[in-house]
């Protein structure tokens, strides 16, 4: 038996998303409620992490990170929860963009430039 943990949403977890075709475009979310079928979302700003800065030195590639201390946030709103079929984890569609998932605490790599 796999004893791994699945993971479920919980208030105050930093979530990320990754989409684009050409680019990999980031944004990250801090998860403000949930029920058993629905969780609440606020979009929080990032910012470029201190050991990449801007690799391009326009801000159009890098390594971002989540800043959930800054005032900087959208409304609350609200997303399915769904359930990996692969693994078993919940996830959030954002439809037309992507999954919103749990982070893993490491620096995303950016790129806007298509």
């Amino acid at each position: 038996m796999n004893d791994q943990k699945l993971h479920k949403f919980e208030k105050n977890e930093i979530c990320s998303m990754e989409y684009g075709i050409n680019m990999n475009l980031v944004k990250f979310y801090e998860v403000t409620r949930r029920t058993d079928h629905y969780v609440w979302f606020e979009r929080i700003d990032e910012t470029f992490t201190n050991a990449t800065s801007k690799l391009d030195g326009y801000g159009q590639e890098g390594w971002k990170e989540p800043s959930p201390s800054s005032s900087r946030r959208s409304k609350e709103f609200r997303l399915k929860i769904y359930i990996s079929k692969f693994n078993g984890d919940e996830k959030a569609d954002m439809k037309y963009q992507g999954l919103i998932q749990k982070w893993n605490g490491k620096p995303i790599y950016y790129n806007s430039m298509d």
